[in-house]
């Protein structure tokens, strides 16, 4: 699993990665915690390289 952090990493992994810090910090910042939750799943997703279209998930 700790593979999967520090390989394969692209541009939109990168993105995915910078809009999740970025949607938790503002969350964090307006108090909304639906929000706080999103962030940290958006947050997670690219560290673990997980989501719909990983790489045999399709």
């Amino acid at each position: 699993m700790f593979q999967n952090i520090f390989k394969n990493w692209n541009f939109v992994r990168i993105l995915r990665l910078a809009m999740g810090i970025f949607i938790t910090v503002e969350a964090v910042k307006s108090g909304m915690w639906f929000l706080i939750i999103t962030g940290m799943v958006f947050t997670v997703m690219p560290l673990l390289n997980i989501g719909c279209c990983s790489e045999t998930n399709c």
